[in-house]
């Protein structure tokens, strides 16, 4: 009985000490977790500041090259000629992307918009719209062009979807008196 009672305290004490061990683990991993989320949170912070800095340094550039009109003294030229050609560089891209996307770029703001766009729906500024060629014109029987902006339609269409133009002559529109009408009310 002695050496089984002694087999208990053996299994108690390994237990105790094992308990002590894992909760010595255990706060250590959650030490470490919040070192390392601390250290992140911190990182991230940093990251926003220089980030927040890089922005106000562009910002600082942008309004020395615009008040200078891209003339400044020589220690500024080579940098303003880099500018120069990447805008170009810019434009021919953005040109490149929207033929491929079906798209516009809006005048004032400079967003992709829709080709068919006649209104920029970032800043709301009128899209110029290309016209159309008189090869492109030709007209199908269930298609149509309006005569104003050159907007395919169906052939029916009496105004334009898209700039509101009057597709066909108003002779050639059929009114019908109102007192001739009947309307029918839905079966259910």
């Amino acid at each position: 009985m002695a050496d089984m009672s002694n087999f208990f305290d053996k299994v108690k004490e390994s237990a105790a000490n094992a308990a002590a061990a894992t909760g010595k683990a255990v706060k250590g991993a959650s030490n470490s977790a919040k070192k390392m989320a601390e250290t992140a949170k911190l990182k991230h912070e940093i990251s926003g500041l220089e980030d927040k800095t890089a922005g106000v340094f562009r910002e600082i550039g942008e309004l020395f090259y615009t008040r200078s009109n891209g003339e400044a003294d020589e220690a500024y030229a080579e940098l303003f000629a880099k500018v120069a050609e990447t805008r170009k560089e810019i434009e021919q891209k953005q040109a490149e992307l929207s033929q491929l996307e079906n798209s516009a770029t809006c005048p004032a703001c400079g967003k992709r918009v829709k080709s068919s766009a006649v209104f920029c729906s970032y800043c709301g500024a009128k899209v110029k719209q290309e016209e159309p060629a008189e090869e492109s014109v030709a007209e199908t029987p269930d298609k149509s062009h309006c005569p104003a902006c050159g907007v395919e339609t169906v052939a029916d269409a009496v105004f334009c979807p898209a700039c509101g133009a009057r597709m066909t002559p108003a002779e050639d529109v059929v009114d019908v008196p109102k007192e001739d009408v009947t309307v029918e009310p839905a079966k259910e």
